[in-house]
C-alpha cells in the first residue's frame, strides 16, 4: 500500500506541476510541450495506480471487498493476461509490427504487396464481406472504420493468446 501512496503523490505532483507550467507554456500535444508531458505523465501514473489497486494489490495485501474490483469475477483478467506477457504482446503485436511484417512476407503471387494474408483479411474480409468498403470511398488504408475494426480484431486475438498462455503459466521474460 505504501507504493500506491508514493505513486499517487508522484502522479498528483506531476499533474499539478504540469498545470502550473501550462500557465506559461501551453499544453500542446503536437509539440510535446513540457506542460503536456507533465500532465500526461501525471494522469498515466494515477491511472496505473488505480489499475494496480483493482487488479494486483488485493492479492498482495488484504483489502476491503468494496475496494478490490479484481474479486468481481475476473472483470479485469484480460489486463492481467496482457500484462503477464507484455513482452510477447509488444514484440508480436502492431506495437512493433514483427508478426505483421512476417505475415506480409508470406506471399502467393504477384504483386507481393497484394498477395498476402494481411492484405487478404483487410480487403476481402473487412472491406467486402463485412462491407466496411461501402462506408468509405477508397482503399482500406483510407477507411477509418475498417482500420479500427482490424485493430479491434488484433487486440481480441492477442488477449486470447495471452489468456491461453496465462492459464498454462507460460510467461515471456527478458
Amino acid at each position: 500500500l505504501m507504493s500506491m501512496l508514493h505513486w499517487s503523490i508522484l502522479g498528483i505532483a506531476l499533474l499539478v506541476s504540469g498545470g502550473c507550467l501550462a500557465l506559461v507554456v501551453p499544453v500542446n500535444k503536437q509539440l510535446w510541450s513540457p506542460s503536456y508531458a507533465l500532465v500526461t505523465s501525471g494522469v498515466a501514473t494515477l491511472v496505473n495506480t488505480v489499475l494496480f489497486a483493482v487488479t494486483d494489490a488485493g492479492e498482495m495485501n488484504p483489502m476491503p471487498r468494496w475496494l478490490c474490483v479484481a474479486r468481481m469475477g475476473g472483470l479485469l483478467g484480460p489486463l492481467r493476461w496482457l500484462g503477464s506477457n507484455c513482452i510477447l504482446f509488444f514484440v508480436l503485436s502492431n506495437c512493433s509490427g514483427v508478426l505483421e511484417h512476417i505475415l506480409r512476407n508470406v506471399v502467393w503471387g504477384h504483386p507481393r504487396e497484394e498477395q498476402n494474408i494481411v492484405f487478404w483479411f483487410q480487403n476481402s474480409v473487412l472491406m467486402r464481406r463485412l462491407r466496411f468498403g461501402r462506408l468509405c470511398h477508397g482503399p482500406y488504408d483510407s477507411c477509418a472504420p475498417a482500420v479500427v475494426a482490424f485493430l479491434v480484431v488484433e487486440i481480441v486475438f492477442w488477449v486470447l493468446v495471452c489468456g491461453a498462455l496465462y492459464k498454462r503459466r507460460i510467461f515471456w521474460k527478458v
